[in-house]
């Protein structure tokens, strides 16, 4: 049984990995194609309303084949996992989301013990960056998005909590569903990728509100460095 189990798994992430290469080549290229045709127009009519929208449906759509192909090529299991600052990598992939007026505070409890937990890089990244993106998307002008420790029942993990809009819905872990956005204009697959992260690695995530009014997310079942 255990063996179908794993024959079934791989089967499934080749058909991922085929998926990822069509959309990453085959409708990116046409993707590029549409834009520079797009260009030309822009060119020419400047100011065009029609055109305007169009560019922000191409914008959509080549934001969407990006997180398809993110969340195909997510493993199930991760094989660099190693000692991992979270603080280092926290400030690393705060920069592919850093906006005006928004600020990310690292908690003392990390900075002073230079906690370093057993994890994947790439991956420790890739979550934070998609849970950075989530609270910028959701967040006022000037928000703060907070990463620290977290101790429940005697053991612990990390969280990551903004003071944006949070959630408005019966079931919390409804956020973590490929496709589920509060806003239309967004694939929905942010928090799926930190789902496929987060099991990958073994870890737990839940999401509640934080003290500020806005979403707060805990991973536990992390494994912290000696």
């Amino acid at each position: 049984m255990g063996n179908e189990l794993v024959g079934t798994d791989v089967e499934e992430d080749e058909v991922l990995e085929e998926v990822a290469q069509v959309l990453s080549h085959d409708l990116s290229n046409l993707l590029t194609t549409a834009r520079s045709s797009l260009e030309l127009a822009r060119r020419q009519h400047d100011d065009d309303e029609h055109i305007e929208r169009t560019v922000a449906v191409l914008d959509n759509s080549e934001q969407l084949v990006e997180d398809v192909v993110t969340l195909a090529r997510t493993g199930r299991q991760f094989d660099d996992v190693s000692p991992t600052d979270i603080e280092s990598v926290a400030e690393s992939a705060w920069l592919s989301v850093d906006e005006l007026g928004v600020s990310l505070r690292v908690d003392e409890s990390l900075r002073e013990e230079h906690l370093r937990i057993e994890a994947d890089p790439g991956g420790l990244r890739l979550l934070l960056e998609n849970l950075f993106q989530n609270a910028v998307e959701h967040g006022p002008a000037e928000e703060v998005v907070r990463v620290g420790l977290v101790e429940r029942n005697g053991t612990r993990g990390f969280y990551v909590a903004d003071d944006g809009e949070g959630f408005e819905m019966t079931d919390p872990e409804q956020a973590f569903e490929s496709g589920y956005s509060t806003d239309d204009d967004r694939s929905g697959l942010g928090l799926a990728i930190v789902r496929r992260i987060v099991d990958a690695h073994g870890w737990t995530i839940t999401v509640e509100e934080s003290r500020e009014g806005g979403a707060r997310f805990e991973i536990g079942g992390v494994d912290f460095a000696e």
